[in-house]
């Protein structure tokens, strides 16, 4: 691992550790790690998510349900999240949802 990516590391788990309890978490690049990595902090924390199962794929679940539920949430830039979805290729919001729920799953 190179130098500055250590660095960045030593200063991710400094910010981390100064402002909140989560932790920096090895996970496997499958196609789902940054669920996985929301899900291993879920799991860190079951008495705060008694509900949650704590994998990858109910985290997949959750993000698309609030996703279909907020597609006109407003950014800082004042856009709707949905206006980021390039649709010139036909996709609807709703197939992009489906996508992130069910990626290999």
């Amino acid at each position: 691992e190179p130098r500055w990516q250590d660095e960045q590391r030593e200063r991710l788990e400094q910010r981390l550790s100064q402002y909140s309890e989560f932790e920096v978490e090895e996970v496997d690049a499958t196609g789902h790690c940054q669920f996985d990595a929301i899900a291993h902090q879920i799991a860190r924390f079951r008495d705060a998510y008694p509900d949650h199962s704590g994998t990858w794929q109910e985290v997949r679940r959750d993000v698309a349900k609030w996703l279909r539920q907020h597609q006109n949430f407003t950014l800082s830039n004042n856009e709707p999240i949905s206006g980021f979805l390039d649709t010139r290729d036909g996709r609807t919001w709703e197939e992009f949802c489906n996508n992130v729920e069910h990626r290999d799953s």
